[in-house]
């Protein structure tokens, strides 16, 4: 319940629902932007935003709506793609390297994730240990295994700081945010 969902849609639908529903599974969101071209500074481009609402596998044993395995390792995926680009002999439109599903999965377009935001709840320890277990995972992608991947950016997000501000659990677990960022800067 840490308002992942809440905060998603505020910034791609520019809506804010009321209701909670549990994320059960993950679920993909996208929205076009203008970027900086990083190639020509004077120039913007449009760049297509893929977000990815993900869902605490401890609270579904792990197995998915599709009945698949999913691990923390396979939602934070980093690996970069192949250097050869996919060619296709018969090109019929955007997606023609993908093929039609046979048997329903989840799928997102990235292929490599340049950027994670990492939201718990201030008011739940066990929150943040999940968002810490995940922010080591992605460290585990990296050469060093203990500093995350270059190219990758990862923000720690502790939402619900006004929900019960004052009460001993969430001044502690803000604390305990705050030590675990400074050191992992």
């Amino acid at each position: 319940e840490s308002g992942k969902t809440s905060l998603i849609n505020a910034w791609m639908n520019n809506s804010c629902s009321l209701n909670y529903t549990a994320t059960l599974d993950p679920t993909l969101y996208h929205r076009t932007m203008k970027i900086p071209n990083p190639l020509e500074e004077e120039e913007t481009v449009t760049a297509l935003i893929e977000v990815e609402d993900t869902y605490a596998p401890i609270r579904t044993g792990g197995i998915d709506m599709y009945g698949q395995k999913r691990d923390v390792d396979e939602l934070i995926e980093v690996k970069p793609p192949p250097r050869e680009p996919v060619v296709t002999p018969a090109y019929y439109g955007p997606f023609a390297e993908y093929e039609a599903l046979t048997q329903l999965e989840y799928r997102p377009l990235s292929r490599c994730r340049m950027g994670f935001l990492l939201v718990f709840d201030a008011t739940v320890e066990e929150s943040l240990k999940t968002a810490m277990e995940m922010f080591n995972s992605i460290c585990l992608q990296s050469a060093t295994k203990t500093t995350v991947p270059k190219g990758i950016t990862v923000f720690l997000v502790a939402n619900k700081i006004d929900k019960d501000p004052l009460v001993d659990e969430t001044i502690k677990t803000r604390a305990a945010a705050r030590a675990f960022a400074e050191i992992k800067e």
